[in-house]
């Protein structure tokens, strides 16, 4: 099996905003690109801003087909090493929120 160096820290393309509170990324692929193997040290979510077929890869083989639409937003947990592939043909985009507080399951 290959060795996956997992980043932390290398979230988006580029920051777009941060205070004490969050760290807000901007995430935009190419038609095939895909991100880093990052996990994130934050709770975070994202919201799609330009639709298309991408999949999250996690380290251990799970791959998470989605079909994102512009205005899904969606909640993840810390510390799964994963990434983002592009599987379309245009151009994919979302933001990206990491939480600097940890959130309870209640």
């Amino acid at each position: 099996m290959e060795q996956i160096d997992v980043k932390i820290g290398e979230i988006g393309t580029k920051v777009l905003f941060e205070t004490e509170h969050v760290k807000v990324w901007d995430l935009t692929l190419a038609p095939g690109e895909a991100t880093k193997w990052h996990k994130h040290q934050m709770d975070y979510m994202f919201v799609v801003v330009k639709n298309g077929k991408v999949a999250t890869e996690y380290i251990n083989g799970e791959i998470e087909n989605q079909d994102d639409e512009i205005g899904i937003v969606d909640f993840r947990k810390k510390d799964i090493p994963h990434r983002l592939v592009n599987n379309d043909n245009q151009e994919y985009k979302n933001i990206v929120v990491e939480f600097k507080a940890t959130f309870s399951e209640d």
